[in-house]
């Protein structure tokens, strides 16, 4: 899967999805702290063309240690889905419940994320069909491995992720 994934920018979320305020601090020249946004994110990007599953990208970091000097500049202004090489990125996602015709995406991410179910329920999947039931305050510790994300329920499921960089796995042969 490429890095720009199936975030489709010619459609706009639905107007029920939910919207994150996000505050960001910084610098002044005299080093004194301040509030330099505070306000609704505004990359919000929907995923495989539905309006209702939507990408918040809240914040991406290039390189650790984090640089936090210098004016302020949103980092996050498009959907890549992996983090950078040295990096992180922060998101929010909301899966709405998906059509039982439609497959979820299977995926893999070079990186260690950290899944934490905010709101409803999802189903984490797996190869060969290994899969565990997710609900709010559950957290996966997600290891580069190939997997995907079902909502099986009635109600839209919103899942804040933390990707990390991570060395590369390398395929393995087939079993």
């Amino acid at each position: 899967m490429a890095n720009q994934t199936a975030a489709d920018l010619s459609v706009k979320p639905a107007d029920h999805v939910t919207k994150y305020r996000r505050i960001v601090t910084a610098h002044d020249e005299n080093g004194n702290a301040y509030f330099a946004e505070d306000k609704i994110c505004e990359n919000a990007f929907c995923m495989a063309g539905m309006p209702d599953f939507v990408s918040t990208e809240l914040w991406r970091m290039e390189e650790t240690p984090a640089d936090n000097n210098g004016k302020y500049e949103d980092p996050a202004k498009e959907f890549i889905l992996n983090p950078p090489a040295a990096g992180n990125v922060i998101r929010m996602l909301e899966i709405p419940p998906l059509k039982k015709d439609a497959p979820p995406t299977v995926h893999r991410t070079p990186s260690l994320d950290y899944a934490i179910v905010i709101k409803g329920k999802t189903v984490a999947i797996l190869e060969e069909g290994v899969e565990t039931e997710m609900e709010a305050g559950d957290v996966l510790i997600q290891r580069g491995t190939v997997h995907a994300w079902d909502n099986r329920t009635d109600e839209p499921c919103i899942i804040l992720f933390i990707l990390n960089a991570a060395n590369v796995i390398p395929q393995l042969p087939p079993r």
